[in-house]
């Protein structure tokens, strides 16, 4: 892996509304960068077009978290994660990097990486993991699609973060039932009234609306957030076709 150098662990914080645009052909050189990702980056337009998109990579950033990338955007699915991006001066920057294939009538062209500002709290427990990851102090543990997960017979315990919408949603319907039913089928079975039905159906609709809330609610907030600020920053791209816009590093 590429290794920049110098870095002098001082860091740079974008603004809270900052959104760095750029874009890489087939072989991850520079095609494009907005005005942000120049500013930030600190080299000059000319210095950044054609080179390696990994010329503003950080020394301190795990090779398994690009390795996830590629292995994530060339599969055809968005990549998100928290990312460390080394400036020319040697200063770095957070960022939630977002990263995905371009298309351009069913051709791949090349790939587009969108970023916003990372939380402290988020970049605080990013440094903590990726300093572990690099070390290896992270036995058991891989990265998935941007995600910390378990790996071999243990993986099954980290199935809700990998879970796709359609099974989060019958999951949370089914939440919802199993009270209402369970109380159903036991006042039938005992021959009696079925006026435990509506407290089972209170409990229900309280669990679905707790998971819901967690599972779907949530998370869908938070990619919303982070769709604003790719269409944002895609009004100044070239025109291209995307797949998903959930954008890199």
């Amino acid at each position: 892996m590429k290794v920049n150098l110098p870095v002098t662990q001082r860091e740079l914080k974008l603004p809270a509304d900052a959104t760095l645009l750029s874009t890489t052909d087939t072989q991850s050189r520079i095609t494009y960068a907005n005005g942000a990702f120049i500013q930030v980056s600190g080299f000059q337009r000319e210095e950044l077009m054609g080179q390696a998109h990994n010329l503003v990579r950080h020394p301190d950033m795990p090779p398994q978290a690009f390795a996830d990338m590629w292995r994530t955007i060339k599969s055809g699915q968005p990549w998100t994660a928290l990312v460390k991006n080394r400036r020319k001066n040697g200063d770095h920057y957070w960022v939630r990097a977002n990263a995905t294939a371009v298309r351009r009538n069913g051709e791949l062209i090349g790939y587009m990486s969108v970023r916003t500002r990372a939380s402290d709290l988020e970049t605080a427990a990013a440094e903590k993991l990726y300093a572990d990851l690099r070390e290896g102090r992270m036995k058991g543990f891989e990265i998935d699609r941007g995600l910390l997960v378990r790996k071999g017979w243990l993986r099954w315990l980290s199935a809700f973060k990998l879970m796709t919408l359609a099974p989060r949603v019958a999951i949370g319907l089914a939440l919802a039932l199993v009270p209402v039913v369970g109380a159903a089928l036991a006042a039938a079975a005992a021959g009696g009234a079925l006026i435990a039905v509506p407290a089972a159906a209170l409990v229900g609709f309280g669990l679905a609306t707790w998971y819901f809330q967690a599972q779907i609610v949530g998370p869908s907030r938070r990619r919303s957030g982070r769709r604003f600020s790719s269409r944002a920053a895609s009004r100044s791209s070239p025109t291209c076709s995307t797949g998903s816009t959930r954008s890199a590093c």
